[in-house]
């Protein structure tokens, strides 16, 4: 394949494939949120044979996957990645879901030129089912694709876009737990 030489990381049904020249770890049992720096003599550049992310539950008839974060390390860049689900909302295989963050002092090099990123939609969701108005005790939960994205204690930065142009906000107040 031509875009082997070009990719990070690469697919192939359940099988993942990182590039040559990645060096990474796979931290058990870590949470995502909590891993925030990694020492990066522990790495490893074994890269020859698929990456052991998921255990198949026979009883099931499913890919599950493992418990913990990889950290990679490509080009001088530390990211993290956890595997989610191997399945689509409808229940379809050959459909990973993960989710990767830059890691110490690493920022992610697309995110730096808006000519090669547009926002990624999040979704709202209300207690209430309301999305146009909350009252001051509603439970809201963000979720970017299917995925609850503030779990826990978290600082919220609200921007408001329509068509990648910033809307001016009137009446912004802070609140903290």
């Amino acid at each position: 394949h031509s875009d082997e030489q070009n990719s990070t990381i690469r697919f192939s049904k359940t099988d993942a494939f990182l590039a040559d020249n990645v060096r990474w770890a796979f931290v058990e049992g870590a949470s995502f949120q909590d891993l925030v720096e990694y020492n990066s003599t522990s790495l490893s550049n074994q890269t020859e044979d698929r990456l052991e992310w998921y255990t198949y539950d026979l009883a099931e008839h499913r890919v599950q996957p493992n418990d913990g974060v990889y950290v990679i390390e490509v080009d001088d860049m530390m990211f993290k990645i956890q595997f989610l689900s191997y399945y689509n909302q409808d229940d379809e295989s050959r459909h990973p879901t993960l989710v990767i963050a830059a890691l110490g002092e690493t920022q992610f090099p697309a995110l730096q030129d808006p000519e090669l990123v547009v926002p990624s939609p999040c979704l709202i969701v209300a207690q209430d089912g309301n999305t146009t108005v909350w009252a001051s005790n509603t439970s809201i939960t963000l979720m970017e694709n299917g995925v609850q994205i503030c779990d826990g204690p978290c600082t919220i930065e609200i921007q408001a876009k329509f068509e990648t142009i910033e809307i001016e906000v009137k009446g912004v107040r802070i609140l903290e737990e």
